[in-house]
């Protein structure tokens, strides 16, 4: 799975690039975690599980986040019983896009092993 991701931080750093775009990638957390999940927002950004490309579309220094890159471990293999040929639990990853205005996803890639 993380080859998955890296895969698609490399096209996805490509295509922005590609349109002329200036970028940063950054590791990074989810938001929804909450005062209760501090230690899940730590190990998140300290284990690497989720980056995001970065564009200053209105300023240097708040970059707008527009690409998510997120390996999500066994997580929802475990929470939805994914399993693989093998009949071990899933790991999973996805790559999102977000719109500016909502950062809420506009469209995702998943990929399971």
């Amino acid at each position: 799975m993380v080859d998955f991701r890296e895969r698609w931080l490399t096209r996805g750093q490509e295509l922005v690039a590609a349109l002329g775009l200036p970028l940063t990638v950054d590791v990074a957390n989810d938001p929804f975690f909450g005062r209760a999940g501090r230690m899940m927002k730590v190990n998140q950004r300290d284990q690497g599980l989720k980056f995001e490309l970065l564009v200053p579309v209105n300023s240097e220094e708040n970059p707008t986040a527009c690409l998510s890159f997120n390996y999500h471990q066994d997580h929802f293999g475990k929470t939805w019983g994914i399993v693989t040929r093998e009949g071990e639990t899933a790991h999973t990853a996805c790559v999102a896009s977000a719109s500016s205005a909502s950062r809420s996803p506009c469209s995702a890639t998943t990929a399971w092993t």
